[in-house]
């Protein structure tokens, strides 16, 4: 249902919409290299696809690797580290994981695995992130089933995508977000039901060995 929805919402378009590829309306990059032999016990939180997807699905990190604050104030001047509503979004190995950052509390993530949105100015961040949903969400389906474990940088810059006025956009995500969250409830009602089903099919199971039944 949800989807359905979100394909629907970037497939009809309003005179106002204007087209531009991924690339033409921000920056896509990633993050500078990190070697083994720099990772810490402690200092400054090193994100793999394992902990964006934490983030990304609201769940508590367990962050497991650090690098120095030297390390990171380096690369910080010269390269620039995440900032607030910059998206992250996993391209190797579990595809489609996207984290908008949402405090200003310093980490790094792993290069070539996961991808780095920033500057997109016009768009705001938590409707680029539904644009990346659906934008992967098509990607499964064209896949028809087969394995799809990774993400090009190229691919994704050259996405061409229809982008309304910011208040447009901002009206667009308040409903997504709402029905994202009625869809979850739904989720969880149809988990319970199975689960209370497969309990009393296991009941009866073992009553009718007994010979209760």
């Amino acid at each position: 249902l949800f989807q359905s929805v979100l394909q629907s919402t970037f497939s009809q378009k309003g005179d106002d919409w204007v087209e531009a590829t991924l690339d033409a309306l921000g920056q896509i990059t990633s993050s500078k290299r990190i070697f083994k032999s720099e990772y810490q016990e402690t200092g400054i939180p090193f994100y793999r696809t394992k902990e964006i997807k934490e983030l990304a699905n609201e769940r508590a990190v367990s962050t497991e690797l650090f690098i120095s604050n030297e390390r990171y104030s380096e690369i910080r001047e010269k390269f620039g580290v995440p900032q607030l509503n910059d998206l992250l979004l996993t391209a190797i190995g579990t595809i489609g994981e996207i984290y908008v950052v949402e405090n200003s509390e310093p980490f790094y993530f792993k290069d070539g695995n996961v991808l780095w949105l920033k500057d997109f100015e016009s768009v705001d961040p938590n409707f680029l992130k539904y644009i990346l949903g659906a934008f992967v969400e098509e990607l499964a389906r064209l896949s028809h089933g087969s394995a799809y474990n990774a993400l090009p940088i190229q691919k994704l810059k050259e996405h061409p995508v229809s982008l309304p006025p910011l208040p447009t956009q901002q009206a667009i995500v308040e409903k997504l977000d709402a029905l994202s969250e009625e869809t979850k409830a739904l989720e969880a009602i149809y988990e319970r039901k199975q689960s209370a089903l497969a309990e009393l099919k296991q009941s009866l199971l073992q009553k009718a060995f007994a010979g209760e039944l």
